[in-house]
């Protein structure tokens, strides 16, 4: 059985999520994502803005630069986009009969989505002001009316320009500036009827001639009711406009103001307001507010962890249901429009936060995850042949500890955490998913602890790292301890594996091999090089004849395979031998060498690939692509007879793709 360590740095950087948020599985046949209640977990992190075209809605992700297809009726996942590197952080979406629209924080371009494939078609430049680092202003609201596509960029303190494009050709039509220290123009939202567009500014609104782009009237309301406007709206009768403490009700036809409706302080946003006909719908706090269109009176107010809403940023409706876009979770919540229900009740447990490691066989895969808090691990449960969330073994009030490695061998599957800063393994069964039995390890959290399983022992490696520990795996009783001047590697262990019944440990400049039943030693080899500190061999995995170890040395990061006969070096790949500026991880799979790593320093986002390569020679087989696979940060994958299965810790989501052939 091929094992894995998991890698420090890794493992930091999944459980404080830095690079933010993600997302995970790319579009089309070739791979899906996983559905998950209430999408949390689902492709839908760091939601920003969303759109629906009556049969599916389009929510765009800002840090994971993506765009995530949900089915309206079914609220299923029906594919995520990767948006090209150069787009920026997607800050809007429009959706007409054939396309997607994005724009995008100081990418300055139009991204053009197949509405019906949820291709990438084109990437068009958007005019507009440059700020002093020579990037376009963020875009702050898009809209499409079937015919063109209206953009407004904010330029502070005093101008902001309005943008036409055609929604047929791309073309820009039309691209004007407006605005003066005297009569500042300060779009933050657009709406577009075919007629008439309206953008909301933080003076007023101001209408626009879709046929022409000239500007129509300004509108500041009334004793300054349309003062702070921020969201804005158009249902064919009505104009709704958001400040920071009401609703302002215009005519469409006109601009005439109507009325103003107080609610609880509101939170602008492009998307912060949607109307379905009968009733509006908009943010506040924690929430969305709903309002009668006829009457103009307060329906109902839903907020709080009911509902899973901590930090409501945008609002859609389309008469039947309400989704509510949460930016704090990373998650959407749908409601029954008539009743305000939850459609989905918000589960205290099913989810796929930040994660970093999977393991399985058969029907069932293991995903290991932190759950938002250091402390706090989760362990999911998900079907090899649905990818739907089954089960959800630890976290969420069920205290897993800090993760580090798991690993399943068939009736059980085995978490090793810190609980209380002290190593233990916790043993679940992938039967009935009950928690079976907690083992205390000796150690402390002075370093990164890892374990390996070999002939129904458990061997532990826990800091300080001067022995292996030896446990039942049948009964969790400690067997015994064995230091690492008996395994032959007087300088302390630096990593263990296992395969083919047997323990395999590192050192500096030594590797040991031992029976997997007793910890007696085999064979002891020193032609590993001389690292000046322990943890130069971060990781290692192993087949029945070889191993490769993953190290970091002065010189730079590589990959060695070593003979577990003789301890001769067999090959070694270098960062620039695989083609790629970091290397991140390695495990072993079905005669394979998976190799993770990024092309060039593109942040922890961007730029990820998982290279295959045959165990037997280092020859590279294939390469998958972030782009194509919605990779980003990924950690140790599963592999299931022909298919792949990526945990994102940078986009919590799981990717499943086939492999070619």
């Amino acid at each position: 059985m091929l094992q894995l360590v998991i890698a420090t740095a890794l493992v930091a950087m999944a459980l404080l999520n830095l690079g933010g948020s993600t997302s995970g599985a790319a579009s089309g046949n070739s791979s899906h994502a996983l559905h998950g209640t209430n999408y949390f977990g689902d492709g839908i992190e760091d939601p920003q803005y969303v759109a629906g075209d009556g049969t599916n809605l389009w929510i765009a992700n800002s840090n994971p630069h993506t765009v995530t297809e949900l089915s309206e009726s079914a609220g299923a996942v029906e594919a995520i986009t990767p948006l090209p590197s150069s787009s920026g952080n997607p800050n809007g979406i429009a959706v007409d009969d054939e396309h997607v629209w994005v724009a995008s924080f100081y990418g300055g371009v139009l991204t053009e989505l197949s509405r019906a494939t949820g291709a990438v078609l084109s990437v068009i430049p958007i005019p507009g002001a440059q700020c002093p680092c020579n990037e376009p202003f963020p875009l702050a609201a898009i809209a499409d009316d079937g015919t063109d596509v209206w953009i407004t960029e904010l330029h502070p303190p005093y101008t902001g320009t309005l943008v036409e494009v055609n929604a047929s050709t791309g073309a820009v039509v039309m691209s004007e500036t407006f605005g003066s220290s005297g009569v500042p123009f300060q779009p933050m939202a657009v709406d577009s009827d075919g007629t008439h567009v309206w953008v909301a500014t933080r003076t007023g609104v101001d209408e626009f001639s879709a046929a022409t782009g000239a500007l129509v009237q300004n509108i500041p309301g009334p004793s300054g009711d349309l003062q702070g406007a921020s969201g804005i709206t158009a249902d064919r009768t009505d104009v709704w406009v958001t400040t920071a403490n009401s609703v302002v009700e215009l005519s469409e036809s006109t601009g005439s103001f109507i009325r103003s409706i107080n609610t609880p302080t509101l939170v602008g946003a492009g998307s912060g307001v949607s109307s379905d006909g009968t009733h509006l719908w908009a943010v506040i706090p924690g929430g969305v507010v709903e309002i009668d269109d006829a009457t103009g009176t307060v329906v109902q107010i839903l907020s709080g962890t009911k509902y899973g809403i901590d930090q409501a940023n945008g609002v859609v409706s389309n008469g039947v249901n309400v989704w509510v876009m949460d930016d704090a979770p990373g998650s959407f919540t749908e409601l029954t429009a008539a009743t305000g229900q939850l459609r989905h009740p918000v589960s205290a447990a099913f989810d796929l936060p930040n994660p970093m490691a999977i393991a399985g066989g058969g029907a069932h895969l293991w995903v290991l995850g932190s759950d938002r808090a250091p402390s706090a691990g989760s362990l999911t449960e998900l079907s090899s042949t649905t990818g739907q969330q089954t089960r959800f073994l630890g976290g969420r009030g069920h205290p897993l500890g800090w993760p580090y490695q798991l690993i399943d061998d068939g009736p059980d599957v085995w978490v090793l955490v810190l609980l209380a800063k002290s190593p233990a393994i916790i043993e679940f069964s992938t039967t009935t998913g009950a928690r079976i039995r907690e083992i205390a390890v000796a150690g402390d959290a002075g370093q990164r602890p890892e374990f390996t399983l070999s002939k129904g022992r458990l061997w532990v490696l826990a800091s300080p790292f001067t022995s292996l520990t030896e446990y039942s795996a049948v009964t969790g009783r400690f067997l015994g301890s064995i230091p690492d001047a008996k395994i032959g590697l007087p300088n302390g262990i630096s990593a263990i594996t296992a395969s083919a019944g047997s323990v395999i440990a590192t050192s500096p400049n030594r590797l040991a091999v031992m029976s997997g039943t007793n910890g007696r030693l085999i064979h002891l080899h020193s032609r590993l090089p001389n690292c000046p500190v322990l943890t130069c061999v971060i990781e290692l995995v192993a087949s029945a004849s070889s191993a490769w170890a993953w190290i970091d040395e002065p010189s730079g990061i590589s990959l060695r395979e070593y003979s577990l006969a003789t301890g001769a070096a067999l090959r070694t790949l270098t960062e620039q031998s695989t083609g790629l500026g970091y290397l991140g991880s390695i495990f072993g799979s079905d005669g394979a060498l998976w190799v993770i790593g990024r092309i060039g320093d593109s942040g922890f986002n961007q730029g990820w690939v998982l290279e295959k390569r045959s165990f037997a020679s280092g020859s590279l087989q294939h390469t998958f692509t972030g782009e194509r696979f919605g990779l980003q940060g990924p950690g140790y994958a599963a592999v299931l007879g022909s298919q792949v299965w990526v945990p994102n810790a940078a986009g919590n989501s799981v990717t499943e793709f086939q492999q070619p052939g």
